[in-house]
């Protein structure tokens, strides 16, 4: 319990030094490419092309069955919060062991790093949010929105992820091996998560509840509902409170370890 509360301390007493160091990241990111910045648009949204053509147009997807929501507001719907989700994990898991020479030179807590990749991506997440709305709008599908339930699913995304990369942040420095097999992982997630691929299971199946268990796919399913009031029949009162524990354990663990641990980074260096 006292880590828990130490790493949250971290978070409000340096807020103003991770949006600051937020800002220069992002500059320095992209300071030596042309067009700049505007690469954290284009990479997502050729993605999202070439996601739309493969499942989109190749395989003939016209609709998703509930309102008869167009297949590419459903793909971005979901895809959207993945690229969010998933830039975070592999980023914020290689975040702490990517600045271990700047911490021992420094009295950086090094609970705030893993933060600031999640501060470094909610920019491109709120603009291609935007373009999703607008969209919607475009297409008089917005009048199925849910704005409460947008704003509950965002802040449950960014509270898993902000949990996890505790836990992986510190896991990468002791484990260098874990990084690349997250990596791998993710790989697979994009298809299990129902991110691209639409799951036309029964409630009783077997593989649906095991499939239920994957904390991300319970995410984009609520962003779906929030956005076209679409797969409301699988979010039940058990699945919210499954992502939650679950959400809660995996941050206990990642601040035990990370406080337990940050102290002794320097001997990995």
């Amino acid at each position: 319990m006292r880590s828990s509360i130490e790493v949250i301390h971290a978070q409000l007493v340096n807020w103003r030094l991770i949006i600051r160091i937020s800002r220069f990241e992002r500059k320095a990111n992209y300071a030596s490419y042309k067009i700049g910045r505007f690469w954290e648009i284009l990479n997502p949204c050729i993605q999202v092309a070439i996601y739309y053509l493969i499942f989109g147009v190749a395989m003939n997807k016209g609709t998703v069955s509930e309102h008869n929501i167009p297949y590419i507001l459903w793909l971005l719907a979901g895809i959207i919060p993945w690229f969010y989700i998933s830039s975070n994990i592999t980023q914020g898991a290689n975040s702490i062991y990517s600045q271990l020479s700047i911490i021992s030179k420094t009295n950086m807590p090094t609970a705030i790093i893993p933060t600031v990749v999640l501060v470094n991506n909610m920019p491109n997440f709120i603009i291609m949010g935007s373009l999703l709305l607008l969209f919607s709008f475009l297409s008089n599908y917005l009048l199925y929105i849910q704005f409460f339930w947008l704003v509950y699913y965002t802040i449950a995304m960014i509270i898993f992820v902000f949990s996890l990369n505790i836990l992986t942040s510190t896991i990468t420095i002791i484990f260098k091996d874990f990084k690349l097999m997250l990596n791998s992982a993710m790989r697979l997630l994009i298809f299990v998560s129902g991110v691209i691929v639409q799951f036309n299971l029964s409630n009783e199946r077997l593989l649906y509840k095991v499939l239920q268990l994957n904390p991300i796919m319970f995410l984009i399913q609520g962003f779906r509902f929030g956005m076209f009031g679409i797969g409301q029949a699988g979010i039940k009162e058990v699945n919210h409170l499954y992502f939650w524990n679950f959400v809660l354990i995996i941050y206990s663990i990642g601040a035990f370890i990370h406080t337990r641990y940050r102290y002794k980074y320097n001997n990995y260096i």
